[in-house]
């Protein structure tokens, strides 16, 4: 057996570690593959060995050993992970899973044009990978076909992360050199000019342009020519038409690879939505040069206070931070708010609701006399909840008179719910003075509510076009035991859904601030704001603090995936990130969220994992756009207490 110390020593059999070599797979820019079989585990595995002159300067060794360390931390179900990084000899080497299918390159080769609804299934799966590595501050650098593999399962799989740099770390190459491949590299690595994801969106944004025309983005005759093309050509916008791309996806590709990274999609947020878009991008551009549109869909306001107040959310007590410019320099790192979260300096006032939430989360049916009598001393929900009543969501909104009446028409589960609520904000929550969270508890109560509603149209309990049915009438073979389930939670799930932006405007309040006002002044999402402040968004801080206290995991899945429609989650989650959605299409209370992430709500995997339980023929995207949609204007805002 010959124990392999150099690359002339990886012949079958031999033996690297404890893997054994079986045959030599494939060479690439910066080293070879080989696949071999690690007996331990009996499990067949993909060796990448650095080249030797990759391996011969110390400090490139140094940089290669971080780097696989940071793409180690990666576990992602679109991710080939690494197993293992080890040196014998002058052989440096990590090892991976061998994935038996294909490369999207075995497309390219096949030239067979990929359509419109392949492209989405590779670029949803892309987006999750690389937006994964980037959370985990990773850039790829080398996106192509080859580097995505295909498994006997139809799984995307992400791989060769030998370009890759951790954010604010180096690249592995030599600063006179540029690492790549040329068909995809975007102008910043060409010119060796700082990179970022919007990078890889650049590549991923060539890579989808060749599997759907079977041409390269730019094709010349020389690779000097095809460098230069990507600095200065524009996007062949009459060739993409003359290959069969629809406006939509022109529109879409010509955005992810214009030549400045700030006339990109910024984040992987957004480039998400401008896929579940596409087939709405309208085609804008007058020559060759122009670039195209993208539509923003903003978030109605009706607070009275200005934007520098972030529309009511801030306090009047901090005013002196609306007068001077943002302190983007106030960013806080994730282990600073780590350990404020979990080892505060003074108890945070989240905390105080706890009981109350426990509350809510537990409260069923009860009894209509001791719902009204708890009203008398709630004026402010009980209007609400009488308003509430004379809508469609109501069992019997014509008949909705009084108190009684409106509590059963609402359903004393439902009543329950809102009455704790009601007396949690006035009883249980004091924030600390920065901030007025009652437009984010109106947007939070509505959210909740739609999300019941919409698992009753699941349920077969609600038809928009016909009202609340007679218990028994409808399809009881689609009521099973999880949309029952679900129907209990989903207004609780609404209500905490976006409980982390309490706590995060807790622990850090002027980081917070700043986030939000970037995100209104910049139109983007709040979360991706979040991020660059705090290295922490909201779903991540409230997923933590209901995980801590115990909460049941569909509560927890509705925080941590609310804003991403395309995530495969429960049907709880599901529902509430459509009506989140919903909530914010028509101003129902305010989220710090300026902008609207998602419109064609009924395209998405959340609403489609809700109709898979339904199996309704009726609940197709036009009826629901039509019939349901409009409903959610008819639901009134709860008044804030008098002080």
């Amino acid at each position: 057996m010959i124990l392999a110390n150099k690359l002339e020593d990886l012949v079958p059999n031999a033996q690297l570690g404890h893997y054994t070599i079986i045959e030599h797979v494939a060479e690439g820019g910066m080293g070879h593959v080989f696949k071999g079989f690690e007996a331990s585990l009996s499990r067949e595995v993909a060796i990448k060995v650095l080249k030797v002159e990759f391996a011969e300067d110390p400090e490139k060794l140094k940089a290669f050993d971080l780097e696989a360390q940071n793409i180690a931390a990666l576990r992602h179900p679109n991710i080939v992970p690494v197993y293992f990084v080890g040196h014998e000899g002058e052989l440096h080497y990590f090892v991976m899973p061998f994935i038996t299918g294909s490369t999207l390159d075995d497309w390219v080769e096949g030239t067979v044009k990929m359509n419109a609804d392949q492209a989405t299934w590779v670029m949803n799966q892309a987006i999750d990978a690389l937006d994964w590595a980037f959370q985990h501050k990773v850039i790829h650098l080398d996106i192509k076909p080859s580097n995505f593999l295909v498994d006997n399962s139809g799984v995307i799989l992400l791989t060769d992360f030998g370009l890759a740099r951790s954010m604010g770390g180096g690249l592995m190459a030599n600063d006179d050199e540029c690492f790549g491949t040329p068909a995809y590299m975007c102008p910043e690595q060409i010119l060796q000019q700082e990179t970022d994801q919007r990078s890889d969106i650049y590549s991923l944004g060539a890579t989808i342009y060749h599997l759907m025309t079977t041409s390269f983005l730019y094709d010349s005759e020389s690779v000097s020519e095809l460098v230069q093309a990507h600095l200065d050509r524009p996007f062949p916008h009459q060739a993409a038409a003359a290959a069969g791309l629809s406006p939509g996806w022109i529109t879409l590709l010509d955005k992810m690879t214009q030549k400045n990274p700030a006339d990109r999609y910024q984040n992987y947020e957004e480039l998400r939505h401008a896929v579940a878009n596409v087939d709405r991008l309208a085609l804008r551009y007058s020559s060759e040069e122009a670039a195209p549109v993208v539509k923003k869909i903003h978030v109605p306001i009706r607070a009275s206070e200005p934007r520098e107040f972030a529309y009511g959310l801030l306090s009047v007590r901090c005013a002196s931070w609306t007068i001077s410019a943002l302190d983007h320099g106030s960013q806080r790192t994730l282990k600073e708010i780590e350990i404020a979260i979990e080892k505060p300096v003074r108890p945070l006032a989240v905390t105080a609701l706890l009981k109350p939430l426990k509350e809510i989360e537990a409260a069923r049916e009860s009894e209509v006399g001791d719902l009204a009598e708890a009203l008398t001393l709630l004026p402010e929900m009980d209007d609400f909840l009488q308003k509430l009543a004379r809508t469609p969501f109501s069992a019997s909104p014509d008949s909705a008179t009084n108190r009684r009446k409106s509590i059963r028409a609402l359903g004393t589960r439902l009543s329950s719910q809102l009455i704790l609520t009601s007396l949690m904000m006035r009883n249980d929550f004091k924030p600390p003075s920065d901030f007025q969270w009652h437009g984010l508890w109106q947007h939070s109560i509505n959210t909740g509510i739609i999300a019941d509603c919409l698992l009753a149209v699941i349920s077969g309990d609600f038809i928009p076009d016909k009202g609340w049915q007679p218990a028994g009438k409808h399809l009881t073979s689609i009521m099973h035991h999880s949309v029952l389930k679900a129907r209990t939670q989903a207004y609780f799930a609404g209500l905490a859904h976006d409980i982390g932006k309490f706590i995060l405007g807790e622990v850090a309040p002027y980081p917070y601030y700043c986030a939000m006002r970037a995100a209104i002044d910049q139109d983007c999402i709040l979360a991706t704001q979040e991020k660059k402040l705090m290295q922490m968004d909201h779903h991540e801080a409230g997923e933590q603090w209901l995980s801590r206290n115990g909460f049941d995991a569909n509560i927890r899945q509705a925080a941590s995936s609310h804003g991403d429609l395309e995530k495969k989650t429960g049907l709880v989650a599901s529902a509430v990130a459509l009506a989140n959605q919903m909530a914010k299409i028509y101003g129902l209370g305010y989220s710090g969220n300026p902008m609207v992430e998602r419109r064609d709500l009924w395209n998405t995997r959340a609403w489609l994992e809700l109709l898979a339980v339904a199996k309704d023929p009726r609940m197709t995207p036009e009826f629901m756009e039509e019939k349901f949609l409009p409903l959610i204007g008819h639901i009134p805002l709860l008044a804030q207490a008098a002080p």
